[in-house]
Formats: C-alpha cells, sequence, structure tokens
C-alpha cells in the first residue's frame, strides 16, 4: 500500500518546496500537481525544497483532479472546516491505515486544496473519503505546508507500524487482544513517567482497573485494538527506539 499525495490549484511556491522537502523525508515519492498557480521551478519553491530542489521539475502535473485519481484505489480529500458529508464521510487519521488495510487498497490519494479556497464541491465530489486535521489552538486551520507534513508523518508512522502488527480483523476483539491493548497503554504510560504519585504502583493498579472497565464499556473491535497498538508502538519507537513490550 503506498500514499500519493495531490496538491490542488496550489499558489504558493514557498508552500511548495517546503512540501517536496517534507515528502522527501518521509519517503512519500508520488506528489503529483493539479492545475498549479504556481511554478514548481519558481526560485522560492527551489530554495525550499533544499537539496531535493531538482525533483520539482519532475513533478507530474494535471490539469484536473480526476486525470491525477485516474490509477489510485481511494481518495481523502482534505478540508480545514466542516464539509457535506453526504458529498464524502469523514475518516480520522488513526483510523486510515487499518481501514486501508481491510479494504484492500493498494494506492491511496491524500488530496489538499488551493491554500485559499481548499477543494471546490466537485473536487470534493472526486473523493470517497474525507479528513479533517483538528487544530487544539483557537486558529482552526493550519498552513497547507504543514498539513502536509502533519498528516504524512503521522501516516507513514501508523502504516509502518499497521504492517508490523497482525492483520486487522473485523468484528469483535477477542479477550487476549483487549489485554494486550490495556498492557500495552499503561506500560507505555510508565514509560513516559505518567504514574508519578506518591505511590505510584497504587496509582497504576487503579488506572489500569479504570481502563479495563473503559474498554470493556467501549467493545472495541479487533482493527480498532490494532490501531491503538500500532500508534502506541510508534510513540515508543520514536521516544525509546523500539516499539514497546506489552508484556513487561
Amino acid at each position: 500500500m503506498s500514499y500519493r499525495i495531490i496538491l490542488v490549484r496550489t499558489q504558493g511556491p514557498i508552500n511548495l518546496g517546503m512540501i517536496m522537502r517534507s515528502c522527501a523525508n518521509l519517503g512519500l515519492d508520488d506528489l503529483h500537481l493539479v492545475a498549479p498557480l504556481c511554478d514548481p521551478n519558481d526560485p522560492d519553491a527551489r530554495r525550499f525544497a533544499n537539496h531535493v530542489r531538482d525533483h520539482l521539475s519532475s513533478l507530474p502535473v494535471h490539469q484536473t483532479l480526476d486525470e491525477a485519481l485516474c490509477d489510485c484505489d481511494l481518495a481523502i480529500a482534505t478540508s480545514a472546516r466542516d464539509r457535506d458529508p453526504e458529498a464524502a464521510p469523514s475518516l480520522d487519521l488513526a483510523a486510515i491505515p487499518s481501514f486501508v488495510q481491510d479494504q484492500g487498497y493498494r494506492r491511496v490519494a491524500i488530496v489538499f486544496g488551493n491554500e485559499a479556497d481548499g477543494l471546490t464541491r466537485q473536487e470534493l465530489a472526486c473523493c470517497q473519503r474525507r479528513l479533517h486535521l483538528a487544530t487544539p489552538g483557537s486558529y482552526p486551520s493550519y498552513n497547507l505546508a504543514q498539513a502536509v507534513a502533519i498528516i504524512g508523518y503521522h501516516l507513514v508512522g501508523l502504516n509502518a507500524a499497521a504492517a508490523t502488527a497482525p492483520q486487522a480483523l473485523k468484528g469483535p476483539c477477542d479477550i487476549a487482544t483487549l489485554r494486550r491493548l490495556e498492557q500495552h497503554w499503561v506500560n507505555s504510560l510508565g514509560r513516559f513517567n505518567y504514574f508519578r504519585s506518591a505511590e505510584p504502583e497504587a496509582q497504576r493498579e487503579r488506572y489500569q482497573r479504570e481502563f479495563r472497565q473503559l474498554l470493556q464499556r467501549w467493545h472495541p473491535s479487533k482493527s480498532d485494538a490494532t490501531v491503538i497498538m500500532a500508534a502506541l508502538a510508534q510513540f515508543n519507537y520514536h521516544s525509546f527506539g523500539d516499539k514497546g513490550n506489552a508484556e513487561a
């Protein structure tokens, strides 16, 4: 499975240069442009692309989004605001790898609109799903280059972790998998010094009981559990150099 980054009507050469560099950092080597409003060889684009500036001139350029999607199995539109759910149902960022794996998609396009206007209704209608990247702060939208970097980073990490995890299955989660999730979650919190009271072991045991009750109320599927454990593995890998040990 691979991801294609598609930029529609991009107008900022600096954004384009930074996106080119981010894609090179992340190994996302399938970057396409649709009706760009800036020249890929603009000096600012080349300057911000840095060592991959020469790749800008070879980027595929399409006149329409349909052309850029012709060999993709799934298109996910990104949006800074809520859009018509009938046009494209929403999909959470963390759920994308398991959703793609469950459905057997091979090439997935992540579609980013123009910096000022986003995607038009017609462009949104070309996509089967939509993704809204939430902002914890008060400002509601990210810069285009930031959005591509954030989404790309998470997708590459989650995808790599999911590839080493057991095949996600639909249906209710078995008890053994729930226990592995529970242990992996609590062990990871311990590694990040979450339990820092006067009696950390007692706090950990109390928290683990409460977390088990939460899982029992939630009734997650095996696919849900796999998504979370894949994310936990990636958090551990980037912080400690390993994917964590659910049995510790």
